[in-house]
């Protein structure tokens, strides 16, 4: 190893396929493009997040820590073995996931990215049940944000949260947004017809109720019934029971026009994107929001909720709407329909905003990050 190389160990014990391993895979690999001097050693437990890193970065070493444990006694090692086991190999930063590594001496950085540990405990028990495990990792983040050498967020929004609920932590705190491959940018906008069906896609699960489904096909309902003519078809990504919301669209009156496909990988998520006219994003709680960048990457229109981080990410390439507003989205998709130059304008603001958003750009600034603990 060149003497120059900084030494980074990085904490994915927590991780499971999903958004963080996203965000992991597309730093490692904007790193190794880039010629980075770092030599890293990832510390995973779960197979398919290991296996995920070894497909992704080959020369990245990953070592298997508590692998055949359970959630609990995996967390247990977390707090009193994995720190002493990253030690062992003398890295000069260790990267976590919201929250700290217990009993490690190198210092640390933590890369935020769950909303749900700073917002306001009745917002929280508006979405969910605040269980035991809750009450901890809120906990654990907050700590994370007080003690760490540095904070890294993944929009200004969850920053400025985190800097409510733990006042002193500015000077250490940095946002950097998360991103999508160069590869996954498409080069110009396709030449959108409205002939045959009329293709509306939306991704997100149906685990959380903060994504706000019912108002996703009241909204689609309201498309509908404005226009009439049009044969009009939702698409729908994403995991979960979706049992509720299949018979919401049955009392609509549009569960012929919807189609839920559960989990869709990369590929046929790009195929829908690349013939719909709009993703419709109906989330009412969201630290970053990855869909609308994925569809801005296409080319593809966003009309999404105006609330929490979701108009940093997608500022003026997309329409935004008031949430839990079923007439205010079918407006808007409707505008789309109706003006097929606002659908174009729109698509080639997402093509340039997106620039923004690459995962070589983030791969950087968490470096700078990184090597400025470092060097301290």
């Amino acid at each position: 190893m060149p003497a120059s190389e900084l030494r980074l160990a990085i904490n994915a014990v927590p991780l499971a396929s999903g958004g963080g391993l996203v965000g992991l895979l597309g730093y490692l690999h904007a790193w190794r493009e880039s010629n980075a001097p770092l030599s890293v050693t990832v510390f995973a437990s779960r197979p398919a997040v290991i296996d995920a890193i070894r497909k992704t970065d080959p020369d990245t070493d990953v070592v298997s820590f508590a692998s055949n444990q359970r959630a609990s006694k995996r967390f247990l090692s977390q707090q009193f073995a994995l720190g002493r086991a990253m030690d062992g190999i003398s890295p000069d930063v260790v990267m976590n996931t919201n929250a700290l590594t217990p009993r490690c001496r190198a210092p640390q950085v933590v890369h935020h990215q769950n909303l749900y540990l700073f917002i306001s405990r009745p917002a929280f028990r508006a979405i969910t049940r605040l269980t035991i495990s809750d009450r901890i990792r809120r906990k654990l983040a907050r700590e994370a944000v007080h003690t760490a050498e540095a904070n890294a967020f993944i929009s200004d929004y969850m920053r400025d949260l985190a800097q409510r609920s733990c006042p002193g932590s500015e000077p250490r705190n940095h946002v950097i947004h998360n991103g999508i491959a160069r590869s996954q940018i498409k080069s110009r906008i396709n030449d959108y017809t409205s002939e045959g069906p009329i293709d509306l896609l939306s991704i997100q699960d149906n685990v959380s109720h903060h994504k706000d489904n019912p108002t996703l096909l009241k909204s689609f309902a309201r498309v509908v019934e404005a226009r009439r003519g049009v044969d009009w078809r939702l698409h729908v990504a994403g995991s979960g029971d979706w049992t509720p919301i299949q018979n919401l669209a049955r009392q609509l009156g549009v569960a012929d026009r919807v189609t839920f496909y559960g989990y869709l990988d990369r590929a046929h998520l790009y195929a829908l994107l690349d013939r719909c006219l709009c993703l419709v994003f109906t989330s009412l709680l969201e630290g970053f929001g990855n869909p609308p960048i994925e569809a801005m990457a296409r080319g593809c229109p966003v009309v999404a909720t105006a609330c929490t981080a979701i108009p940093e990410i997608i500022g003026t390439a997309g329409i935004l709407v008031p949430p839990s507003n079923p007439q205010a989205f079918a407006n808007a998709i409707c505008s789309l329909y109706d003006q097929p130059d606002l659908r174009n304008h729109l698509s080639t603001l997402g093509l340039a905003r997106v620039e923004e958003f690459t995962w070589e750009r983030a791969a950087t600034s968490l470096l700078e990050v990184v090597a400025s603990v470092a060097n301290r």
